[in-house]
């Protein structure tokens, strides 16, 4: 059986999931260091290193994440702008979001395109934001990861915190 790492998406719990990971000593995400960039789409990263491991990625809701992205403090709309949210009308918000979308980083990194970071000739196992408890824990068992499943709960409640 090969070893599970990672591909992170961004603002789809990627920073906790790693995080978590790392205290239990797994190397996943920008930890990483043989994958190098963490937020580089996977179908860049080179075929051997495809091959050598097997996958998951979360994704989430697009209109959630988009949200999530603008609230978020890495390249969100305060540095970008240099205002706060509520001085947004719904107009310019709108406008903000829509720019974001067309001008995202096609290696990838915030506001690119979650179908971009999915490789088609590599299996990779796709869990969903909203169902991540349940999906992530099916996932660890199946492939006998099971002390990692007593961070579920830690997770759990981090989404709740952190969820926008």
């Amino acid at each position: 059986m090969k070893s599970l790492k990672f591909i992170h998406i961004t603002k789809t719990a990627g920073t906790t999931l790693e995080d978590e990971a790392q205290a239990c000593g797994i190397h996943w995400g920008r930890f990483h260091t043989v994958y190098g960039w963490w937020h580089e789409i996977f179908p860049n990263k080179p075929g051997i290193l495809k091959e050598r491991y097997d996958w998951f990625t979360v994704v989430r809701n697009p209109y959630s994440r988009l949200i999530s992205e603008f609230h978020c403090r890495h390249g969100n709309y305060l540095i970008k702008t240099g205002r706060k949210a509520e001085s947004f009308t719904k107009q310019e918000f709108n406008t903000y979001l829509i720019n974001c979308i067309k001008v995202f980083c096609e290696v990838g990194n915030h506001y690119t395109p979650q179908y971009l970071y999915i490789d088609k000739e590599v299996p990779i196992n796709v869990l969903k934001f909203e169902n991540l408890e349940l999906e992530f824990h099916d996932l660890m068992k199946n492939i006998n990861y099971l002390f990692l499943l007593i961070v579920i709960k830690m997770l759990t409640l981090k989404f709740l915190i952190y969820a926008i």
